[in-house]
């Protein structure tokens, strides 16, 4: 697996606003994404949130990414590397928010558990989905309308599969079912082009459990405890 950056490279930065309006993109994306939230840590003097150092394809420049963890566990893990554990609180944000406010340019961070499942690569995480046999996702009603449902997290995405063949079996009408993988960041282009419809992302198991950590007071992303 490839590793993501030296303790000495990853930064507190500000989260820059520049360009927000453009990458906001379509509705849709908001929509998508508003059952989606992710970690930033953060640090609660400054207000700056973790960044990584992106480079151009030919390393001739270089900028600042904000960097939005899926998984809580591997927010905590991360900011503890990088000698960040005492100062980073694990700041919770909408996804939808965070795309518009960092004008597109997010660096969205999965777990080693769900990146081995697909490429290996944390930076370039996978969305789970759950299909039939012929291969056409399953939809579930949301927010008024049938949505494909997309786990950033397997196990989740293995949860929904079980409950679903549940579900199907208990309706007398057994059937097998499965999950797919597909890139995240083309899914989210997909739903900014249009070319993707009907989608919602849900959050990870792990931000749910951190959500109700802070709001039992924790603070501090180190301090994540999971299952």
């Amino acid at each position: 697996m490839r590793h993501w950056l030296a303790a000495a490279a990853l930064l507190l930065a500000p989260v820059s606003g520049a360009g927000a309006e453009d990458a906001a993109g379509a509705p849709a994306l908001r929509e998508a994404m508003s059952g989606l939230f992710v970690v930033v840590p953060t640090d609660p003097v400054s207000g700056a949130a973790m960044m990584e150092v992106v480079r151009s394809a030919d390393g001739a420049s270089r900028r600042e990414v904000v960097v939005a963890f899926l998984d809580a566990g591997d927010a905590a893990a991360t900011a503890t590397a990088a000698g960040l554990g005492d100062r980073a609180e694990g700041r919770l944000l909408n996804a939808g928010e965070l795309f518009a406010i960092a004008g597109g340019d997010v660096v969205w961070r999965t777990s080693a558990d769900n990146a081995v499942l697909v490429n290996g690569d944390a930076t370039h995480p996978p969305a789970f989905y759950v299909v039939n046999t012929a291969g056409d996702p399953l939809t579930q009603p949301i927010e008024g309308r049938d949505r494909i449902v997309f786990y950033v997290d397997a196990l989740a995405a293995d949860a929904a599969r079980v409950a679903a063949e549940n579900k199907l079996s208990a309706a007398g009408q057994p059937a097998p079912l499965s999950v797919i993988a597909a890139d995240l960041a083309s899914l989210i282009d997909g739903v900014r082009s249009g070319d993707a419809k009907d989608v919602y992302f849900a959050s990870s198991p792990t931000v749910i459990i951190w959500a109700a950590q802070w709001e039992q007071g924790a603070r501090l992303i180190r301090d994540f405890k999971g299952k």
